[in-house]
């Protein structure tokens, strides 16, 4: 309870709904087991208090094509500057993405769990609510997790010198300094945008069945799965790009008029910016000034 009333900057909407849910759950807790006497406690405090409202396709986790997936990976293996965590990092960025795990599961996967099933090589790791799953490993995931194992029996996968487990915090700044280092545009890449990925790039390829997805990704509810596809469609769909195309087509006849025409130099004799190299005129440049003063523009 005491967390929900800290002072500081406001929550954002998501915080404050799981803020409101987690409360609400806990004196619906106590209400079932009857913890408190009827009198002390009779009905839940958070019952009937507005929830913020949310978008159902907004998330704040950033998304990477295939292409700017393999950057980062090939960054962190072969031009990381730390050379003794390089690989290591490689094969969580692996790990995260291809058996589609969040950042605590992938670090709490331990030696012991690695295995052999029906001609798949197999890591049972426990996620998120406290379940166990078992991944396939693809056959270069699973040499990578060897190499990085080495002789080692027992223990985290991904451990320190001395076989303590990583902590998130580290891991989370590892991958946005790599990420960072291979130019991504992406400002918030965190080791959830691997997953977030993997699980839209698997319904853009052909064939994709939501269900299997779905199990893939660990999603109780289906509706969370299709947010993705939902997401995706919203952007690469947008009528933002048929509507700025249509006005670049346009824009650029304009500036082959513009350039057939001998200037008069009138009030009236407007023409758009005839610089291919600034069609909104927004540059100073003095090649652009030249142009634009010889066409009178």
């Amino acid at each position: 309870m005491a967390g929900a009333f800290r002072e500081g900057p406001p929550r954002d909407a998501a915080t404050r709904h799981n803020v409101l849910s987690a409360n609400s759950a806990f004196f619906k807790f106590v209400l079932q087991t009857r913890v408190l006497p009827k009198e002390t406690m009779d009905g839940n405090p958070f019952d009937g208090v507005p929830y913020p409202a949310m978008d159902p396709l907004l998330t704040r986790t950033e998304d990477l094509t295939e292409a700017e997936y393999v950057t980062p990976a090939r960054i962190a293996r072969n031009d990381h500057p730390c050379r003794r965590t390089a690989f290591r990092l490689y094969v969580l960025i692996l790990v995260l993405y291809h058996l589609c795990l969040r950042i605590d599961a992938a670090l709490g996967a331990r030696i012991e769990k690695l295995g052999y099933d029906k001609g798949h090589h197999i890591l049972e790791v426990q996620i998120k609510g406290g379940t166990w799953v078992t991944k396939a490993a693809p056959p270069f995931v699973w040499h990578a997790i060897q190499v990085l194992v080495g002789g080692r029996t027992e223990g985290f996968i991904f451990c320190t010198s001395t076989g303590r487990r990583l902590d998130q915090a580290s891991q989370w700044r590892a991958i946005r300094a790599t990420a960072k280092r291979a130019g991504l545009p992406q400002k918030k890449i965190g080791p959830h945008s691997l997953k977030h990925s993997m699980i839209t790039h698997a319904y853009d390829r052909p064939g994709a069945r939501p269900e299997k997805i779905q199990h893939w990704a660990d999603h109780k509810d289906p509706r969370t799965t299709q947010r993705y596809t939902q997401r995706r469609s919203a952007l690469e769909g947008s009528p933002a790009y048929d509507a700025a195309s249509s006005m670049a087509e346009q824009l650029d006849a304009s500036w082959r008029w513009c350039s057939a025409q001998p200037a008069r130099g009138g009030p009236d004799d407007f023409r758009p910016p005839i610089c291919r190299e600034d069609p909104h005129g927004l540059l100073a440049s003095a090649q652009c000034l030249d142009r634009r003063q010889q066409w009178g523009c």
